[in-house]
């Protein structure tokens, strides 16, 4: 009786917070305002031209190695490729990265299959449950997550951040009574992370939490993944739009997307300093300040029809820049990979 009653509540509890309705019951009734922007352009995945420097755009199955490799080294994390041909072990002994490491498959999304390696016995069974190109990073010391949308109009001075998120990692604060398995039955945000938290924290399953003390639960800045996202606009000073500007003028081809980032502390990011690149999304962005869970799918539609008004006024201002035009089989393929990868990532 109580699993029913507790079903029934997480189902009415999905209805009433849109955030975790499914991407196709958000983006669909957008369609028209899609295709008006691709008839202005000229194109269906108008896309491309504004990011005219990545495959597709960046919509889908864009490799991270390729976007690591376009962005300056001092900004990202030191990184590894792996592929399944690949002797894991030595590649990362011969790379001189240490434990702990930051592991992602290198076509990936929404921070599925990102997982933190703490020794070579992880690095083998991370290896044989995706079997897929990989990427070994160093993990950044740093606790602090954004993410940072930028636009920027070809030709113009320099470009604009539209939104700064906040992302604050799945977590429990213990009450000195509860057990962490109780803890995570007590809200609706970990307890649909359940069975992932359990298989990485079994061994303190029914330990009690003391009172106050926070455990981040799963420590990747991921929607999907139960992390909380807030708009934190409010953090952008002109030093950190400048610092950004210039990171991104230098990644030929790119316009539109938005920048994950760890950083130290608050005053240090304001400066443009202490921080560290961690991902780079290019047309498949979402303005993720959109899911602050005080903003209604009113406000959501809007940023999401406001970066799109953005997107295809980068396209048509790049109208005259050399870029591949996708046909409409492959660029139906190209979705259905990265849908195919999406389901096979979430299976884990």
């Amino acid at each position: 009786m109580k699993k029913w009653l507790s079903r029934v509540y997480d189902n009415f509890y999905r209805l009433f917070h849109w955030e975790y309705w499914s991407p196709w019951a958000i983006y669909l009734p957008l369609t028209p305002i899609w295709l008006y922007h691709s008839f202005r352009v000229g194109r269906l995945f108008f896309f491309e031209k504004a990011n005219p420097g990545l495959p597709f755009g960046g919509m889908a199955m864009t490799p991270k190695s390729l976007i690591y490799g376009k962005l300056p080294k001092d900004c990202i994390p030191s990184t590894l490729l792996v592929n399944p041909e690949d002797n894991v072990l030595n590649s990362r002994r011969t790379s001189g990265l240490s434990f702990p490491l930051i592991v992602k498959p290198n076509h990936g999304l929404k921070g599925l299959g990102v997982e933190v390696i703490n020794d070579e016995q992880g690095l083998v069974r991370y290896r044989q449950k995706y079997n897929l190109p990989f990427l070994i990073q160093a993990l950044i010391p740093y606790s602090n997550e954004v993410g940072i949308f930028y636009c920027r109009i070809p030709g113009a001075e320099k470009g604009t951040i539209t939104g700064v998120v906040k992302k604050q990692f799945l977590h429990v604060v213990g009450d000195g009574r509860s057990t962490l398995s109780g803890l995570i039955d007590a809200g609706y945000r970990t307890r649909s992370q359940r069975e992932k938290i359990k298989g990485l924290w079994q061994e303190r399953w029914n330990e009690i939490i003391e009172k106050g003390k926070t455990l981040t639960l799963l420590p990747v800045g991921s929607h999907t993944r139960g992390a909380t996202f807030t708009d934190y606009s409010s953090v952008l000073t002109p030093a950190l739009l400048s610092k950004i500007d210039e990171i991104a003028r230098q990644i030929e081809g790119f316009y539109y997307g938005r920048f994950d980032i760890l950083y130290a502390d608050e005053t240090q990011l304001q400066q443009g300093e202490g921080f560290k690149i961690i991902e780079l999304n290019g047309a498949m962005s979402e303005p993720t300040h959109m899911y602050d869970p005080s903003n209604s799918l009113w406000i959501a539609w809007k940023e999401i029809a406001r970066h799109w008004r953005l997107m295809a006024d980068i396209a048509m201002a790049n109208q005259n820049v050399p870029c591949k035009k996708t046909g409409l089989a492959e660029g139906f393929k190209l979705m259905r990979q990265n849908w195919k990868l999406e389901k096979g990532l979430k299976r884990h």
